[in-house]
């Protein structure tokens, strides 16, 4: 044999190697005698004593049991876990604020340019309370028809996301006036004119 054609057949026989190899499963060469879980509940199953382990033989059955407990019902329904949401430094986690009733005679309607650029309302209610509603600006007010006039009854339901003790604002959501509604806010309390419909 000549040289030329010993070294085209230890490329034959490498090639065919390489091709071998590749052909193996993944987990041919991983060790398996320490896979977690299964491999003590096999190994009392069967009555094996692995070396350095207390000599006590556990029943077949015990094995099958871890199993069977570990097994999903196909049945069941998944439990809800209740999700945690962790306030990153400086942020409060979202939380829905709490919708609140309200009706009365309206005592004062003011513009607060400075503030927020809405109108708000002072209503006494009947037990003599004054509560401060936020409802919009002036220009959403006259695009949606919802007009209001002092000493008008007025009631409607909103958001007080102040949860401070004492009166804080409340973010009016819907407005009833001459029963007829006039909704401002989402669900969520954001502003229905935040797209600028003008």
């Amino acid at each position: 044999m000549k040289l030329e054609e010993g070294i085209g057949l230890l490329a034959v026989i490498f090639i065919f190697g390489i091709i071998g190899a590749a052909l193996l499963p993944d987990d041919m060469w991983e060790d398996h005698s320490r896979t977690p879980g299964m491999s003590g509940a096999l190994q009392g199953s069967i009555g094996i004593n692995p070396a350095g382990s207390p000599s006590r033989m556990a029943s077949p059955l015990q094995g099958i049991a871890v199993a069977a407990r570990t097994a999903p019902n196909a049945n069941a329904i998944p439990q809800q876990v209740p999700r945690q949401t962790v306030a990153k430094p400086g942020l409060t986690p979202f939380s829905r604020a709490p919708v609140v009733r309200f009706s009365g005679t309206i005592q004062q309607i003011t513009e607060l340019q400075q503030r927020d650029g809405q109108i708000h309302i002072w209503l006494t209610g009947a037990d003599g309370r004054e509560r401060e509603i936020s409802v919009a600006p002036s220009w959403y007010l006259e695009y949606m028809n919802c007009n209001m006039l002092h000493d008008m009854q007025l009631s409607g339901t909103g958001f007080q996301f102040d949860k401070s003790i004492g009166p804080s604002v409340i973010y009016a959501k819907k407005l009833k006036i001459d029963n007829r509604p006039c909704h401002l806010r989402n669900d969520e309390g954001f502003a229905l004119w935040s797209n600028r419909l003008r």
